[in-house]
């Protein structure tokens, strides 16, 4: 992906949450820049595709770094004529995915800037000056110089996709390899979502020149699917943007299991109950609307909150706006989870509220919903 447009590599501004470039010459397009992070993928990546799809977003990347792989960072990237634009659709945005998952948190000011750099840079400012060495890229700043090396990851002949990401960085984190594996996801002419995977490494130039990373992965995943990649000076604006190191972009169609597995079975497990649970409604007569995937707000008077996985952020805001309003039941589809739930003091001895069991479920009254607008238990 070419960028459009004339701009320089720090010349930047950061508002908030925002990072603006402006061209530089007669296209005075304006290109920004949002960071999050998170724990989790699902259903974010979801919901940006579907802004991809909408025209919102002309790409986004997820990145993982080498040392800290529980910490999912997305960049999500803004081109508009106008900032007020760019705010809107960007609020938009921000404002869908903190519904979706509340496990996000959107960087700002200075620490926007510092993860925005991260992967390239470890600062910014006038003294920092890039030097082509031989297939990599030298950084030399006041405190610090490092090598940087450029990956392209070729997944075509991958195996078992749900286990790439979490094998790939605990052969580079056993080896205590500083570096980040990258996925840019764009949609083509086609409509078809794309991605392009790609790994960077941060190298100290005194470090022992020994180990060698495209050995190190070819070996464990038994082909060639690690290629050190040479850029020059000027193409380190795509990888400060994460536009990728190549053009060769993968149907996400190909690799749903690389990425929307567990969404996949969570989602397909979550309506499978809603819709058994939805029957036995009707069936008895009970009047019920449907909020949402995992609420279920059943005569003006109960709300049923169903969960796939223990999430106690989105539990706990759920108790502060509904608890003085309505009985609100819990259950989550998975016994394991359900017993860590029991064990959180402040949830299970909670007024007004009820956490069910698997076995709750299956044998549950539902004359309760219809006949008892106040309920007491033994």
């Amino acid at each position: 992906m070419n960028r459009k447009g004339k701009f320089q590599l720090l010349s930047y501004l950061i508002d908030e949450n925002l990072i603006y470039y402006k061209s530089l010459n007669k296209n005075k397009k304006i290109v920004a820049f949002a960071l999050f992070e998170t724990i989790l993928i699902n259903p974010i990546i979801s919901v940006l595709n579907h802004y991809l799809k909408k025209r919102y977003i002309p790409y986004y990347t997820i990145q993982w770094n080498t040392w800290a792989k529980e910490k999912i960072v997305f960049l999500l990237n803004f081109e508009e004529k106008k900032k007020e634009s760019v705010i809107k659709i960007f609020n938009e945005v921000r404002e869908k995915l903190c519904e979706t998952n509340s496990t996000i948190t959107f960087f700002k000011n200075s620490q926007l800037e510092w993860k925005f750099l991260e992967p390239i840079l470890k600062e910014s400012g006038s003294k920092t000056s890039l030097i082509k060495q031989s297939n990599s890229i030298l950084v030399l700043n006041s405190n610090d110089s490092f090598l940087l090396g450029f990956y392209n990851v070729d997944l075509d002949y991958l195996e078992n996709q749900e286990f790439f990401i979490n094998n790939f960085l605990k052969i580079l984190t056993s080896f205590n390899r500083e570096g980040y594996l990258l996925f840019t996801f764009r949609i083509n002419n086609n409509d078809e979502i794309t991605f392009n995977p790609f790994y960077t490494e941060k190298c100290k130039r005194e470090e022992d020149d020994s180990f060698n990373t495209e050995n190190a992965i070819n070996t464990f995943f038994n082909y060639t699917m690690l290629k050190k990649h040479t850029i020059k000076i000027k193409q380190i604006f795509n990888c400060l943007w994460r536009l990728g190191i190549t053009d060769n972009y993968l149907s996400l169609n190909y690799f749903n299991e690389l990425f929307l597995k567990e969404e996949k079975n969570g989602i397909t497990k979550l309506l499978n109950f809603n819709k058994g649970f939805e029957q036995n409604l009707l069936q008895n007569h009970i009047k019920y609307i449907r909020l949402s995937n995992k609420l279920l707000l059943i005569e003006e008077k109960f709300l049923f909150v169903v969960l796939t996985k223990l999430n106690s952020d989105y539990i706990q805001k759920i108790i502060e706006k509904y608890h003085s309003k309505y009985f609100i039941y819990i259950t989550i589809l998975n016994e394991k989870e359900i017993k860590k739930l029991l064990d959180i003091p402040e949830f299970s001895s909670f007024q007004n509220l009820r956490i069910l069991n698997t076995k709750e479920i299956l044998e549950f009254n539902y004359d309760l919903f219809r006949n008892n607008y106040q309920l007491k238990y033994a």
